[in-house]
């Protein structure tokens, strides 16, 4: 096994309340994967302090609730996939 050779796919969110927003995405393609997704990574940054945050699943979930956002700024997020090794990040997605 290797790390995968593509990132998440499909990111989409959901605003559960003013300071926390759920992601929701789908894995790589198979033929990328390259063995079993262990767990996620999700960096958040705040966009208009650069501040970055480091979530990781515990699973490979594909879906993540990130809490403790300031309400009505603008974060982007970007993923990747890990098996043994982690693998690419997805584009950042604007929220």
């Amino acid at each position: 096994m290797i790390e995968p050779t593509a990132a998440p796919q499909n990111i989409s969110f959901a605003s559960r309340n003013a300071s926390s927003i759920t992601l929701s995405w789908n894995p790589p393609p198979f033929e990328h994967q390259n063995g079993l997704i262990r767990s996620y990574s999700i960096i958040v940054t705040h966009i208009s302090s650069g501040f970055q945050q480091q979530f990781t699943t515990n699973s490979g979930a594909t879906n993540y609730t990130v809490g403790g956002l300031q309400p009505f700024m603008n974060y982007t997020f970007s993923l990747a996939a890990e098996t043994i090794a982690l693998g690419p990040y997805s584009l950042t997605v604007t929220i």
